[in-house]
């Protein structure tokens, strides 16, 4: 049996308001919702306004699926997380959504996560999507539509803007990352790979040296944290402030990810590790 899954888009603007058809989903206005369906929406907001982390916005994402998605919370929260995840990997900014509305039978009920709010922090730059990238966003939801949201990368990049301390937001990103870079690592040397390995994969040839001091310190950084070493943590913290970290490694994380799984091996660790090994080699002539 067949339901209708609606996903407030918060943070979220465009430059069109017409109905925007990715394949298996849809963008529209809320103008386009269905009049009981819009008056449930905004009626749900007002009665879950304490756990909900948005007002009620202009745009909604919807999609038609199998009613199986409502068995446990594991499988009711997967369209939603895919939708969040390919977002913020087509683009550096995140929309926010923490409830949807599941329409079957001509019944709808809300599901909300509590889990998804935003604590106290820096506010988002508006997610902004613009006329000229509504077809690249068609080709990349489709390109994108089968990626593994329980591959380990890619769920603590997701988790990475979810959770509630800065700390871990930044750890997360961090073993993400390494995940991605350092498939071997019971070989050793994985801070070593880590930065090799991301710079050569990861920058262009001008910005390799940044690349390269950008993920050092950001390995280092996760390490004092993991290991309470203070000391270290506030001197490699210096004056910035958590979320310029954040940014950092979390714009390297997202290219990582692009980058695997369009290589076809972001689930597979050893085709990863020759990969990885053949751009060294290419790039600098050493295994």
């Amino acid at each position: 049996m067949a339901l209708t899954y609606t996903i407030p888009l918060g943070n979220f603007d465009r430059q069109s308001a017409s109905i925007l058809d990715l394949g298996d989903a849809r963008i529209l206005d809320s103008n386009d919702l269905p009049s009981e369906l819009l008056q449930f929406v905004l009626a749900s907001f007002e009665t879950a306004k304490e756990v909900v982390d948005l007002n009620p916005p202009r745009f909604y994402l919807q999609m038609e699926l199998s009613d199986t998605i409502l068995k446990n919370d594991e499988t009711r929260r997967r369209p939603l997380d895919r939708t969040l995840t390919i977002l913020k990997l087509f683009k550096d900014s995140q929309v926010k959504s923490n409830i949807v509305f599941v329409t079957s039978k001509n019944v709808t009920k809300y599901l909300f996560w509590r889990h998804y709010i935003h604590w106290a922090r820096i506010p988002p730059p508006k997610y902004l999507l613009k006329q000229e990238e509504e077809e690249l966003l068609r080709s990349f939801w489709k390109e994108f539509g089968e990626i593994n949201l329980s591959n380990f990368a890619v769920y603590r990049f997701h988790l990475s803007d979810i959770r509630p301390y800065l700390r871990d937001r930044f750890v997360d990103c961090v073993e993400s990352l390494e995940y991605l870079l350092v498939p071997d690592s019971g070989e050793g040397e994985i801070r070593y790979k880590f930065s090799t390995r991301g710079a050569l994969t990861l920058a262009t040839a001008e910005d390799r040296n940044s690349a390269f001091k950008d993920l050092r310190d950001s390995y280092d950084l996760r390490s004092a944290i993991v290991h309470g070493n203070d000391r270290e943590e506030a001197r490699l913290l210096g004056t910035s402030q958590w979320e310029e970290k954040i940014d950092i490694v979390k714009r390297y994380d997202r290219e990582a990810i692009k980058y695997f799984f369009r290589s076809g091996c972001l689930d597979d660790s050893e085709s990863r590790r020759e990969l990885l090994l053949q751009k060294v080699l290419d790039v600098t002539g050493q295994t």
